[in-house]
């Protein structure tokens, strides 16, 4: 295999996880936030799907397996936790997501910026790499 597919079978390998429960997270930038720089615009927040939560709250995608191993379903509120942090997102379940992780994207979870920017959603880039996520209260 090639060195980068190397790399990633190693990563998906790593003994790091400190509970067999441990999700990698990957953080994106997804293309309607345009990574936070126009999070006080609400038309930006527009551009995602209107019909799920995805408007205006941070979502935690997970593949099917893991979302069943997790007893959760699309839309649970959840707890995304780390060592030295914890967000709050929704759930959607994604095929596309390797079952050992999980993804949230950058934009949403500013503390300024306005009234359409401040407090909507949560910012992953305060997480640990390996993650935990459990039900909301």
């Amino acid at each position: 295999p090639s060195a980068a597919l190397q790399e990633l079978q190693n990563y998906f390998k790593s003994e790091t996880a400190p509970k067999e429960t441990a999700l990698k997270l990957l953080i994106y930038v997804p293309l309607a936030y345009a990574d936070g720089a126009g999070a006080e615009l609400p038309y930006l927040h527009g551009l995602t799907n209107a019909a799920s939560r995805e408007l205006w709250n941070s979502q935690v995608e997970l593949h099917p397996e893991t979302a069943t191993r997790l007893k959760l379903v699309s839309g649970d509120r959840v707890l995304v936790q780390s060592k030295t942090a914890q967000v709050l997102a929704y759930v959607m379940i994604r095929q596309g997501i390797h079952p050992e992780c999980c993804a949230m994207s950058l934009g949403l979870g500013r503390d300024g910026l306005g009234e359409f920017a401040h407090q909507h959603g949560s910012n992953p880039l305060v997480l640990e790499p390996l993650v935990e996520i459990v039900k909301a209260p």
